[in-house]
């Protein structure tokens, strides 16, 4: 079960990102209710990918 926060007139949850063993939760992630799509930026993920050495080949193309 995903727990959904209300706040500011905007939903919101944990985003919970699983690679390798390794896990990194994202809190406070908003849910854009009207898009087509999810995206999560690139600079977001290279972030991560530094702060917890995680072993991946990333390139934005």
């Amino acid at each position: 079960m995903v727990n959904l926060t209300f706040k500011h007139g905007l939903l919101f949850t944990d985003l919970v990102l699983f690679h390798d063993g390794k896990e990194v939760i994202v809190n406070d992630v908003i849910i854009d209710t009207g898009a087509a799509h999810s995206i999560i930026s690139p600079i977001f993920i290279k972030l991560i990918i530094k702060v917890y050495s995680l072993n991946i080949n990333f390139s934005i193309t």
